[in-house]
């Protein structure tokens, strides 16, 4: 279970399909800040972008 705090990145499955957009940071680890129930079932938000995007679904992440 990942839990805010928790160090993660992107599982194996979303690495093969991952593109950074342009203007964002392409980290290869970020930190769980928060849990966002209220947007999405699973949905968590990093603390600085996560190959490209700050938030993700739980479903996409291994901790490291």
């Amino acid at each position: 279970m990942i839990r805010v705090g928790d160090a993660v990145k992107l599982s194996a499955a979303r690495c093969r399909t991952h593109r950074c957009p342009e203007g964002r940071e392409d980290n290869k680890t970020a930190k769980v800040r928060c849990r966002c129930p209220n947007i999405r079932p699973g949905a968590v938000m990093m603390d600085r972008d996560l190959q490209g995007c700050r938030w993700r679904n739980v479903a996409d992440l291994g901790r490291t």
